[in-house]
């Protein structure tokens, strides 16, 4: 079982993804509204994603292997909430701010 820690800073227009855990790390950056290549999860695939912003919400919508699919990250003050979607399977996945 691997207890995964996401961090997402902006800097102006432009984001940085860091997401780390036992098994792995990978950084990205991305404007909202651009396409950026980015990893998916841990299976060593690619996906074409594009981030927008909505009521408050990070949505990335991505492709890989002719797929698509979102995620919907949610912030609060204290927690962050993911939710996986693609080919009509959903997952949730919550997150606790530590700093």
């Amino acid at each position: 079982m691997i207890m995964p820690s996401e961090e997402l800073s902006r800097d102006g227009d432009r984001w940085t993804w860091t997401h780390l855990s036992e098994l792995w790390t990978y950084r990205f950056t991305f404007t909202l509204g651009e396409q950026v290549s980015t990893p998916l999860f841990t299976n060593g695939f690619e996906a074409t994603s594009v981030f927008t912003e909505e009521d408050g919400k990070l949505i990335q919508s991505f492709e890989s292997g002719g797929k698509k699919g979102t995620i919907v990250h949610e912030k609060t003050p204290e927690s962050m909430t993911a939710i996986y979607s693609i080919q009509g399977v959903t997952a949730v996945r919550k997150y606790k701010k530590v700093a």
